[in-house]
């Protein structure tokens, strides 16, 4: 689900995420380009100023964060 969500928003805010999946249940992920990813994903919203986007999206921009840690 989480790869899905992340295929989502790379369409909802026009920006790569650096995350793919070749083989099943196993991403692959490219530092940096995951990082400018998640940064401009939190950006995002807020100048938006869209709440339910910032709902749907809150979940798996926490994960995303964990795992760039």
């Amino acid at each position: 689900m989480f790869f899905n969500q992340i295929k989502a928003l790379e369409q909802v805010f026009n920006i790569k995420s650096g995350v793919d999946s070749f083989i099943a249940d196993t991403l692959q992920v490219d530092a940096a380009t995951f990082d400018a990813f998640i940064r401009a994903a939190l950006d995002t919203p807020e100048t938006l100023n869209n709440s339910p986007l910032f709902t749907m999206t809150a979940a798996c921009l926490e994960l995303a964060i964990a795992i760039n840690a």
